[in-house]
């Protein structure tokens, strides 16, 4: 297991809850670290999260905790035990994907802080970084409002789809 960021933190956090075992490896991408043979044996495309089981190498997040819980008899808990559950769940995960995680990582941290304080590159002009955090905020809208009068997206149960969204949710929500 490879981890680093919040999709590696997120397998990490189920392997934890689900009592699923695992050896973690730390990769410094900073260091060009996933770009070695080594790993590149594992994941050819040198993304995060990446694991090794046995001979079989899997990549991305949810396939991998999709893949733990599997081989661990304890997908149904996590994913769901019925075609709606399951459904519902990876609903969410998709949608942690392409709104939250894509939103708030890659169009506002990475080129608004990270970039600039690590990198060196240039900040965003002051419009763009406003049409940045409107769009930020209007996701977080979005987000209250699937959460309305429920614990979770997916019911009343935890699930995989909460290690995933409860990373980003837990720094802005106050």
């Amino acid at each position: 297991m490879i981890l680093l960021q919040s999709p590696s933190r997120a397998v990490h956090w189920l392997c934890i809850e689900a009592n699923i075992p695992i050896n973690i490896k730390y990769t410094w991408l900073t260091r060009g670290e996933h770009l070695s043979n080594e790993f590149l044996a594992v994941n050819p495309l040198h993304q995060i999260p990446a694991m090794q089981h046995d001979d079989f190498c899997l990549s991305e997040a949810t396939a991998i905790m999709n893949y733990l819980t599997d081989i661990h008899g304890c997908s149904d808990k996590w994913f769901g035990a019925t075609h709606r559950a399951k459904a519902v769940i990876n609903k969410h995960l998709s949608w942690y994907h392409t709104n939250l995680r894509k939103i708030s990582t890659l169009e506002y941290f990475l080129p608004v802080l990270l970039m600039p304080a690590y990198l060196g590159m240039a900040k965003p002009s002051v419009n763009e970084i406003e049409a940045k955090l409107n769009a930020l905020h209007d996701m977080f809208a979005n987000l209250d409002f699937l959460l309305e009068g429920k614990n979770f997206l997916a019911g009343s149960d935890i699930s995989a789809r909460r290690f995933t969204l409860r990373l980003r949710y837990f720094c802005f929500k106050d």
